[in-house]
């Protein structure tokens, strides 16, 4: 009578159990080999409950209907565990995509279908076994020529797919290792036939379970971090590409930027003093056209600037305390004359709180506001009406909410647009709007001053119905007594009568440049000397007594000695003024980087061109 060694299959049990629960515990990602991997364990587990429930049900001898049924379960089962580990292998090692994997194991699953029906047979036919009735069992001959060879079949199977993807091994005596188990796993089957029983197979899968958990599960952290180190790596490559490439956009722009800009200080500069002589109406009428079309095209080259530098985050505000008069004359001189050419109707409404006065950036808001209502004049008939309500109200948190609403009867948006129309450079295509000018950057950049001041902006519109935008910013605040003193000690710095008489170097290449601003500078009274280049200047400098300038006026780009050289040399003199008097830079590089050379230079302060001439005033003043 044989006796069959259960205690084999309970070691395999608990040795599946345990790795079974070790797999659920991990925090795996959900790959097809993962999931293979799992339906391995538990098809080994069922496949060793079924083999010991058979040998200890023969070794019992308790009941003739047990055994019997626990045989056939396990003749119907036999292939399963081979057949699990080549899934496992093909999920390892296999190049296809997951589907294709799927598909060639449904395929090669078809065998193991038909060989569980045939088995299912036997206890009608004892194809694979026969059981007497006092529980004598013998083996019948498709046991060996059909159950034991689809085992071999699938193991040589899974060997195959080991040795053919080999080369995926870190470590290539883990790969010839992993072959050796399996190798042994099947020769288990064949001598388990041999030696009834003797139950080995789950063991020796069980052994290969092991070996797979410590160098398989490796091996594929390996490729992972293997992975991940090729994917740093190539976004260590495009955050490269993406730095120089916008390192080329920026000397792109700045350059641009300082192209256009020279040649508009030259027109814009001329435009204003040809509008200050006696010139017959004609000739006003296409000076003023020209002011016009001039600073429309600056602040376009103004647009760009300004995105660049929020995208870059170089925008910095400058809050103040802002009177609301003050709004109302910005208001009136630069949204008037553009109103007016169209023979609109602008109503504007405001309502502040008499006691207090928000501390916000002046140019910022007023350029949020002038970029609404300029886009509410472009985007309304002639002859159609805007409206500009201003709302202040004190809060809770000593903030003042500021809530200005933009209304206008033109041709509105439609519904799909209002999803982007704070994009950059978007533009809605229709043809009303055709011959209407702009970039499509004003409102993304009202947006970003918007969210830059911590505010909110909304839109209502429909195609020809109108828009109305909303805008609302929550700023610090203080009494209205202290910002009427702030402002009349403002209004006694801008008295330019204080330049009257000062001294002053120009350094400039450019002939038109040069007289424009020896003409800004004229006009109030100040001595001027001019230079070139750069080392011309540092000649007049040194030829001159000690403290004979009042400030120097330094251009960039000039020939011989451009502006920083110049600079340098000027503050490295050895006399007591070369450190001490203003150099300002006078200039078309107005990018964040350019102002920090100038800085790093040895310069005090910065001027764009077009040149501004309360700007130069204002500056000048702030060194006496």
């Amino acid at each position: 009578m044989i006796s069959w060694h259960v205690e084999t299959d309970y070691i395999a049990l608990l040795l599946f159990a345990v790795m079974l629960i070790r797999n659920r515990n991990e925090k795996r990602d959900r790959t097809l080999q993962h999931t293979l991997f799992y339906i391995v364990l538990i098809l080994s587990i069922i496949s060793a409950l079924i083999d010991s429930s058979s040998a200890l049900a023969l070794n019992l001898r308790s009941s003739w209907v047990l055994c019997d049924i626990t045989l056939t379960l396990f003749m119907m089962t036999i292939p399963m565990l081979p057949l699990a580990w080549y899934y496992y292998s093909v999920a390892l090692m296999d190049d296809r995509d997951d589907k294709a994997k799927i598909r060639h194991m449904k395929t090669v699953t078809i065998p193991f279908y038909v060989y569980m029906a045939i088995a299912a047979t036997n206890p009608w036919n004892h194809w694979f076994y026969s059981l007497t009735p006092d529980m004598r069992y013998s083996r019948g001959f498709l046991y060996y020529y059909l159950g034991i060879t689809l085992m071999l079949i699938y193991s040589l199977m899974a060997i195959i797919v080991l040795i053919k993807g080999r080369k995926k091994f870190g470590s290539k005596a883990d790969g010839i290792l992993l072959i050796i188990l399996f190798v042994w796993a099947a020769s288990s089957i064949c001598l388990e036939a041999l030696i009834p029983g003797l139950l080995i197979v789950r063991v020796a899968y069980a052994v290969l379970y092991t070996f797979c958990s410590m160098t398989v599960e490796s091996e594929h952290k390996e490729r992972l971090y293997r992975q991940i180190d090729e994917q740093n790596e190539s976004l260590r490559i495009a955050v490269k590409e993406a730095e120089d490439a916008n390192k080329s956009k920026n000397n792109f722009l700045s350059q641009m930027s300082h192209d256009i800009r020279t040649p508009m200080n030259g027109i814009i500069g001329m435009t204003r003093i040809a509008m200050k002589q006696n010139n017959p109406e004609k000739t006003r009428e296409c000076l003023d056209k020209i002011d016009t079309s001039s600073k429309f095209l600056l602040s376009l080259v103004n647009d760009i600037l300004d995105m660049q530098k929020v995208d870059s985050g170089a925008m910095n505000l400058h809050p103040e305390p802002y009177i609301m008069a003050d709004f109302d004359d910005y208001i009136d001189s630069v949204i008037k004359p553009l109103y007016e050419e169209k023979h609109q109707t602008f109503h504007v409404e405001t309502h502040q709180v008499d006691s207090a006065v928000p501390i916000v950036d002046p140019l910022r808001f007023n350029q949020i506001m002038f970029n609404l209502l300029s886009n509410a004049v472009k985007y309304t008939h002639n002859g159609g009406n805007i409206s500009l309500t201003v709302n202040n109200e004190l809060i809770p948190g000593h903030k003042e909410r500021i809530t200005a609403v933009i209304s206008d009867d033109g041709m509105g948006m439609s519904e799909g647009f209002q999803k982007v129309l704070f994009d950059q450079f978007t533009q809605e295509e229709r043809k009303a709007s055709k011959e209407i000018q702009g970039t499509g950057l004003g409102l993304s950049i009202v947006k970003k001053m918007v969210d830059l001041m911590g505010g909110t902006i909304t839109v209502e519109s429909e195609l020809n119905k109108g828009t109305t935008f909303t805008v609302i910013i929550d700023a610090d605040y203080i009494d209205a007594d202290q910002a009427e003193w702030e402002q009349n000690s403002k209004k006694e710095q801008n008295d330019y009568t204080m330049l009257s008489g000062r001294h002053i170097l120009l350094c400039e290449d450019n002939e038109l440049n040069l007289e424009i601003a020896k003409v800004l500078l004229t006009e109030k009274d100040m001595i001027v000397d001019t230079a070139v280049n750069g080392k011309d200047a540092v000649e007049i400098f040194c030829e001159v007594p000690d403290g004979t300038y009042d400030a120097v006026l330094m251009d960039i780009h000039m020939p011989v000695m451009d502006g920083y050289e110049a600079t340098k040399s000027i503050r490295a003199l050895p006399r007591k003024d070369a450190m001490e008097v203003p150099i300002i830079a006078m200039t078309a590089d107005v990018f964040a980087d350019d102002i920090k050379k100038c800085e790093a230079a040895g310069m005090n302060g910065h001027i764009a061109k077009p040149i501004e001439p309360d700007v130069l005033y204002r500056e000048l003043c702030n060194y006496h």
